[in-house]
């Protein structure tokens, strides 16, 4: 059963992996933050862009995200044995990701979608830049519950708490997520929470 939910989260980061590729690459562009600063790089960025892939990353995302919260309760139940405080830290977490998460990946989508529909205006720039930063916090509460559940199970592995070897710590979405930042890689958490899942399946 706790190897079944792991399987989830690995395939719900990659799946969510390929929902950022959605919103990220562009035909002959790739989006970068700072394109929302210039509307005239923004509109060019996703000038070609069919609308139908934003809501294709907005349905597959919530999808995704569910199966990643199963792989992290998957990871509570089996800490249990060995914490029963971090078992309840990383459940909490989860829900706390979940809820947030999704709501975060369903802005950011929907954003894209209205802002190519209503034509790449000035107008439109505007518009998704203040909805954005008016429902920042799912962004930040999001990235909150997945630190902390990260985190949780980062800090058991290396004090010994559990059965894993304290090399086994390098299987955890933080340390995977710090090497692969500096690159930009588009999607790179959900390469990191991939690389942890597959990791714990190999381990547990």
């Amino acid at each position: 059963m706790i190897r079944a939910a792991l399987l989830c989260g690995l395939v719900g980061h990659l799946l969510c992996w390929y929902c950022d590729i959605l919103l990220t690459y562009t035909p002959g562009h790739r989006f970068h933050a700072e394109h929302i600063k210039d509307n005239a790089k923004l509109a060019e960025v996703f000038s070609d862009l069919d609308p139908k892939r934003a809501m294709r990353s907005l349905l597959l995302g919530v999808a995704a995200i569910t199966l990643e919260v199963i792989g992290l309760a998957g990871i509570a139940c089996w800490m249990y044995a060995f914490s029963p405080v971090c078992a309840v830290i990383i459940a909490v977490s989860a829900v706390v990701f979940g809820g947030f998460g999704s709501a975060h990946h369903v802005i950011c989508a929907f954003l894209e979608w209205m802002y190519v529909k209503q034509n790449r205006t000035e107008e439109s720039r505007v518009l998704i830049l203040e909805f954005f930063k008016k429902t920042a916090v799912t962004m930040i509460v999001c990235y909150i519950g997945l630190l902390l559940a990260s985190g949780t199970l980062l800090y058991a592995v290396l004090s010994g708490m559990t059965s894993l070897p304290c090399w086994a710590a390098i299987f955890n979405l933080l340390p995977a997520f710090a090497v692969l930042m500096p690159l930009r890689t588009a999607g790179a958490g959900n390469i990191a929470g991939a690389f942890m899942f597959a990791g714990l399946l190999f381990l547990i």
